[in-house]
């Protein structure tokens, strides 16, 4: 290695101190052209007031004001005119939808006022002019006899007053209802809008105001899958619905600033503006819009709006010396020294947090939270634009790239050579693969050993079925397995025997000279009876009879000392189960307790694999007796005794039932095909014909055509 001159950028704090003799040059630079400009200030400011005093002498136009007249004159348009001049009767404040949940209004709202109070109030001062020397209840009994004397059309405009005053109390009580709901206080897209109005007025937004131009940047939509800019997100949050509103414009605002770091290279200026933009947003939107989601703070109270530039402890009520104000790190909330509790002598040093975000960090410093003066590093990156670099020694290795030659070679430091993420970021954006893995020997194992294999013990949780355990544990075991038989190799017999008792068997190294079918079967029962499954509906006695037919079932029968506990006999010609025998001590039998049996007369058709359909009831006794542990019955249900089980699946007849039907339905969809395919050719043969009439049409046409002409044509024509 080489002591190499380098150059790098500068730290936080060596970038602030550039930045404070950088500040202290321009100032000197610029208080030699502070008196040309002053005097050009003062021309300028005269000429300002010349134009606002001709401005002020200017008349003004008022709008026409509408004189009271007699009652019976005046129109509907005209009484509101004049009542919307006066102070309105429900409450209104500016910004505001709904005055009780804001907490502007603290009462219930007043009831609507009666068409004749409209007339009592307009026209009192109106009959007291015209009778200067009646008294108060003299001039009220006048309004009374005029109001009576009035017909109803003459009182329609009074009356459309009372009803629209009617109206609108109406719609105070829905709003004085919605108030009454805590969600309702949080109004987190009126918050929204004040983090965007911010990010807005920010000197650095401009580039982010509008969409970007795709015509100057014909390569932005290769880089950029979904384009975004703060106009767009405005129009987006005017439709978004209040409850997904803050996930949603936080998303939009975030991809704004990652899409212009995506696109422009790092540490470019432009990256640096979309990074102080980010931090900004971050802060504002945490401070204005999460953190009052379980505060339920009204919109009165000023410690609700930190937004707003007046004084939050009074809201703006003190006397507003900006050189007495502090400003909260977190939130930007202004307070007046003198109006927080308890009161600031002087003006703190460094980083202030209001009474609102205070708790937030209390007596735990390790807390942190997003701050303002974090950010003027970002941004005074951003102002400057290319940041200043510093020259410093540093040692340096020279480096010889795999597949390179020597003249490839480069100067690499020691931090660069032993960074693995930014050689693997590398690797990845040039597709290259390592020739050796990354992980040594010893790591390897470690993985291996620490890899958690899907066992029947642990492959089921709180709620999972026994069914699905298995099934997991055999879905594991079998992938495995397919990884050794898909490069040709057997699978081990400890990974075979999780696999299920087929593949068990399969792989088994038994030299038995059993034959197949003993084999499945025996591992077929040995796999349920070491997972401890009760469904042996399918085993190998049932797989020896055909299928079931309508009203037939399958029952496994346990054997007790004193036998199956069932009583049966001959019925028509068939044994039939008769009813459950009990024990000696008059409990009942498993086979009672389970149920396992529909109805008193089914008849026993196949009992363990072999049919019984057509033997006595001393033929069939020696079967159920034979049986050591359980017995595999198949029932078919009384009605069938018809025929004494021929028809049955297990009798002569029923034996070739399944197969006539299978057949019947064989061929059922073969001339169904058939008529489908001759329909078809049916089709395709009008068209043909249909295309060949419409040609032989067209031919006689032209050979009459030519035989009236009298001209030939020869083959060419």
């Amino acid at each position: 290695g080489e002591e190499h001159e380098v150059m790098v950028e500068m730290t936080d704090k060596e970038l602030a101190k550039w930045e404070k003799e950088r500040k202290k040059e321009m100032e000197e630079e610029s208080s030699d052209d502070e008196e040309a400009d002053k005097a050009t200030n003062e021309e300028e400011k005269k000429e300002e007031e010349n134009g606002q005093e001709q401005k002020d002498k200017e008349p003004k136009q008022e709008e026409p004001t509408i004189e009271l007249r007699e009652p019976e004159s005046m129109t509907y348009e005209e009484l509101k005119q004049i009542v919307s001049k006066e102070e309105p009767y429900y409450a209104k404040f500016p910004g505001c939808d709904n005055a009780y949940r804001d907490g502007y209004l603290t009462e219930p709202p007043r009831k609507p006022r009666p068409s004749y109070l409209f007339f009592q109030s307009l026209y009192r001062t109106y009959f007291q002019k015209m009778y200067p020397n009646a008294s108060h209840s003299k001039v009220m009994s006048l309004l009374g006899e005029k109001w009576n004397a009035m017909t109803d059309e003459q009182q329609l405009p009074f009356v459309m007053l009372g009803n629209d005053e009617a109206a609108q109390f109406e719609k105070e009580k829905v709003l004085l209802e919605k108030a009454q709901k805590p969600t309702e206080m949080w109004q987190p897209i009126r918050r929204c809008y004040a983090v965007l109005d911010r990010l807005c007025k920010d000197e650095m937004a401009e580039i982010f105001l509008e969409p970007v131009d795709t015509d100057v940047f014909d390569d932005y939509l290769d880089v950029v899958d979904f384009p975004m800019d703060l106009r767009t997100v405005r129009e987006k949050l005017a439709n978004v619905k209040n409850w997904q509103g803050p996930e949603v414009f936080a998303r939009d605002v975030r991809k704004i600033w990652n899409n212009c770091k995506i696109y422009n290279a790092h540490g470019t200026a432009i990256w640096h503006v979309a990074d102080y933009m980010s931090k900004l947003f971050e802060r504002l939107y945490h401070a204005w819009v999460l953190d009052f989601r379980d505060r339920y703070l009204r919109w009165a109270n000023p410690a609700a709006r930190p937004w707003e530039t007046t004084c939050r402890g009074c809201d703006g009520k003190c006397d507003g010396d900006e050189t007495k104000e502090v400003l909260c790190d977190h939130c930007d909330a202004h307070y007046n020294i003198k109006c927080l509790k308890p009161k600031l002598k002087k003006i703190p040093k460094g980083a202030w947090h209001c009474p609102s975000c205070a708790p937030k960090i209390g007596k735990n410093r390790s807390v942190t939270v997003l701050s303002a003066v974090s950010e003027q590093i970002a941004k005074t990156r951003a102002m400057i634009g290319d940041i200043p670099k510093k020259a410093v020694k540093q040692k340096m290795f020279l480096v010889k790239w795999a597949g390179l030659g020597y003249e490839h070679c480069t100067w690499e430091s020691q931090e660069d050579i032993n960074d693995d993420a930014a050689i693997a970021e590398f690797r990845r954006l040039e597709g290259v693969t390592p020739e050796e893995p990354d992980l040594t020997e010893k790591e390897i194992q470690e993985v291996i050993n620490s890899a958690v294999t899907v066992t029947h013990e642990n492959a089921g949780g709180k709620g999972v079925p026994d069914d699905l355990v298995e099934m997991r544990s055999q879905l594991y075991a079998q992938t495995r397995s397919f990884q050794f038989k898909k490069f040709g190799m057997d699978t081990p017999c400890l990974l075979a025997a999780e696999c299920g008792p087929n593949l068990k068997m399969a792989s088994s190294d038994s030299n038995l000279s059993a034959p197949e079918e003993v084999k499945l079967c025996l591992d077929d029962l040995v796999w349920k009876v070491a997972n401890n499954s009760s469904d042996f509906s399918s085993s190998f006695h049932n797989k020896l009879l055909p299928p079931p037919l309508e009203g037939e079932y399958d029952v496994r029968i346990p054997v007790t000392p004193a036998g199956l506990m069932l009583n049966v006999g001959e019925v028509n010609g068939s044994v039939a189960f008769l009813g459950y025998r009990r024990k000696p001590d008059g409990s009942p039998g498993p086979s009672e307790i389970k149920r396992l049996l529909r109805n008193h007369g089914d008849i026993i058709i196949a009992v363990n694999g072999q049919s019984v359909v057509g033997k006595s009831f001393s033929q069939v006794i020696p079967y159920l007796k034979s049986v050591l542990t359980f017995a595999h019955v198949r029932f078919a249900a009384g009605n069938s005794t018809a025929k004494k089980g021929l028809t049955s699946s297990c009798g002569s007849m029923g034996k070739y039932l399944y197969d006539d039907v299978v057949t019947e339905c064989k061929k059922d969809r073969r001339r169904l095909l058939a008529k489908r395919s001759m329909a078809l050719l049916a089709e395709e043969e009008d068209d043909d014909s249909t295309s060949s009439e419409e040609m032989g049409d067209s031919s006689d046409d032209s050979s009459d055509d030519s035989s009236a002409s009298g001209v030939e044509f020869d083959r060419d024509d």
